[in-house]
C-alpha cells in the first residue's frame, strides 16, 4: 500500500515531519520494518527512508535489530511518553466525568 504525504505547498504541513510521524506510525503497526518497505509506502527512494528510519532511531523511537538490520518502535520511549502525557491528569475527575 503506498501513502501520498499531503500537499505541502496548498498548506502548513511540514512534509519531513508528516513522513517522520507517517513512519513511525507504520512501524508500530507493522512489527519490523525495512528500507525499502517504508520506501514503497511513502512513496520516495529508499535513502530518504533510511535516514527517516535513523532519525527517529537516534531521538530514541525506534530500535534496529542487529541481525535482520529490521527497525521496530521501541516500546520504552513510546510509554514514557504516554506516562508524561497522563502524569498530570487528575483521575478522579475524569472519571467522575464519565459516571455522573
Amino acid at each position: 500500500m503506498r501513502m501520498r504525504c499531503s500537499d505541502s505547498a496548498h498548506s502548513n504541513i511540514v512534509q519531513s515531519l508528516e513522513r517522520g510521524l507517517l513512519v513511525l506510525e507504520y512501524t508500530v503497526r507493522s512489527g519490523q520494518v525495512k528500507p525499502a518497505a517504508i520506501a514503497e509506502f511513502l512513496g520516495v527512494d529508499r535513502s530518504t527512508a533510511y535516514r527517516l528510519l535513523y532519525t527517529l532511531t537516534k531521538k530514541g523511537y525506534l530500535l534496529q535489530d542487529a541481525d535482520t538490520r529490521e527497525f521496530g518502535a521501541n516500546p520504552v520511549k513510546l510509554f514514557a511518553l504516554i506516562g508524561e502525557l497522563h502524569a498530570p491528569m487528575d483521575w478522579p475527575i475524569r472519571i467522575a466525568e464519565f459516571l455522573t
